[in-house]
C-alpha cells in the first residue's frame, strides 16, 4: 500500500465512518450537474463550535463540508447541501490531491 493510500484509510477512519467523528455528519447533496446522492462527511460551522477551543482566524467564518473526492468528481460552485435541516450553498471548492478530499466552503441559505 502506498503512502497516499495509507493517508486516505486513515482520513476514512477519522471522517467517513459513522460514527467516527466529532463532526461527522450526513448531507442531502444535490449538484449543479449530476443527481442528488446523500453523502458523508465532516461538517464544521465555527457557530457551533465552542470560542475557546478556537482562535478568530484560525478557520474562516463560513461553513464547511469535507468528504471523499471519489464521491464528489464534478464539485463545483453552486452545489447545494442540506445539513440538519439548514441549506447551503456551495461558494468555494477546495480539492485536497494528497487526502484525496474536497472542502466545500458553504454559504448558509
Amino acid at each position: 500500500m502506498s503512502f497516499q493510500d495509507d493517508v486516505q484509510d486513515d482520513l476514512e477512519n477519522v471522517f467517513y465512518r459513522t460514527g467516527s467523528g466529532e463532526f461527522e455528519r450526513s448531507a442531502a447533496y444535490t449538484p449543479v450537474t449530476g443527481s442528488p446522492d446523500t453523502l458523508d462527511g465532516e461538517f464544521i460551522d465555527i457557530t457551533e463550535l465552542d470560542r475557546n477551543e478556537v482562535e478568530v482566524g484560525e478557520r474562516g467564518s463560513q461553513p464547511t463540508f469535507s468528504c471523499a473526492t471519489s464521491n464528489v468528481p464534478n464539485a463545483a460552485h453552486g452545489d447545494l447541501f442540506v445539513i440538519e435541516s439548514a441549506t447551503y450553498k456551495t461558494v468555494g471548492v477546495d480539492k485536497n490531491n494528497l487526502s484525496k478530499t474536497t472542502t466545500f466552503i458553504l454559504e448558509k441559505q
